[in-house]
């Protein structure tokens, strides 16, 4: 069978060549203009699929450095008020140490009262402290102050009321980690069968400045003697709480650290996708436009050929 190459054949070949040409060039053109190799799926599809689970690494990455932002507000908050209310309760030492002095009197003990009372106040107040909105003390039931004073018939502090949780909170740092932040009421504030907690401690103080139990002046003031290694106690556990915040502020800056490191490398990877290698775009761009300008010349000659040859 005889195949015969005709003039149209040899034209329609070259407009494509021209058209591919030209669509190359532009794509050269596109990615100098806005600095990426990939512009549309099409561009290359495969490294689409892996530009996309790259941003939603990215994504996740963005949201966990979020969750710690918040945490490493809420335990610093906390720690500060813990350590404030550590200062509270060595006031609260230095006034049972003055109050047990046989020299003090009634009058100067009762004023003395008078002062506990006022920390027991500022006590319940730290305690119902809030970080953007949630209660820090309150476990995971922080929606609601977690400590209520109960007053007895002559408008003082009975006893302190806990309506929190033991669950501490914790925030998604990773697919599979999570970490705990928050320190509930108890653990802070809370006693033991042998030791009052943090409230009871100073309720009990102002009681025997008050002589509630009717002791004998030695008496009360002994009493009073020993009611400073109970304030101390109370103290260490605020104390102790503050430390175990601030290890978890620790914790959560080394963690904050890996994520950003991880930021950086996803970031670098996109970019090793996405952005135009310049240089080799530069070059890619001139051998285009050479290309189209010789596709150009050679398609001119044909033509003029091929129109002499119709005009003899």
């Amino acid at each position: 069978m005889n195949l015969r190459v005709t003039q149209n054949t040899f034209t329609r070949a070259s407009l494509a060549s021209i058209q591919r040409t030209q669509t190359r060039l532009a794509a050269s053109q596109e990615q100098i203009l806005t600095g990426r190799r990939i512009n549309r799926p099409s561009d290359a599809p495969l490294d689409t699929a892996s530009v996309q689970r790259l941003r939603s690494c990215q994504a996740k990455l963005a949201q966990y450095q979020r969750n710690i932002d918040n945490a490493q507000g809420r335990v610093e908050s906390a720690a500060s008020v813990l350590t404030d209310l550590s200062d509270l309760f060595t006031q609260a030492q230095e006034l049972c140490l003055r109050s047990a002095n046989a020299a003090t009197d009634d009058a100067e003990r009762r004023t003395l009262a008078t002062s506990v009372d006022d920390l027991l106040q500022a006590l319940v107040g730290q305690a119902n402290a809030t970080f953007d909105g949630r209660h820090l003390f309150a476990g995971t039931a922080d929606d609601a102050p977690p400590f209520e004073a109960v007053l007895d018939a002559d408008g003082g502090v009975a006893e302190v009321a806990y309506h929190g949780n033991a669950a501490r909170g914790e925030i998604q740092v990773g697919p599979y980690t999570r970490i705990q932040v928050g320190e509930p009421g108890l653990e802070a504030f809370g006693g033991s069968a042998a030791e009052p907690g943090a409230f009871d401690a100073l309720i009990e103080l102002r009681d025997l400045l008050l002589n509630a139990d009717g002791l004998s002046k030695a008496d009360q003031s002994a009493a009073l003697s020993s009611h400073v290694a109970k304030l101390r106690a109370a103290q260490n556990r605020v104390i102790d709480a503050a430390a175990r915040l601030g290890a978890r502020s620790v914790q959560l800056e080394s963690t904050r650290t890996t994520l950003e490191n991880a930021g950086l490398t996803t970031a670098s990877q996109l970019s090793t996708l996405e952005d135009t290698d310049l240089v080799s775009a530069a070059l890619e761009l001139q051998t285009h436009q050479t290309a189209l300008e010789a596709a150009f010349a050679v398609s001119a000659r044909m033509f003029t050929t091929s129109l002499l040859e119709y005009l003899q």
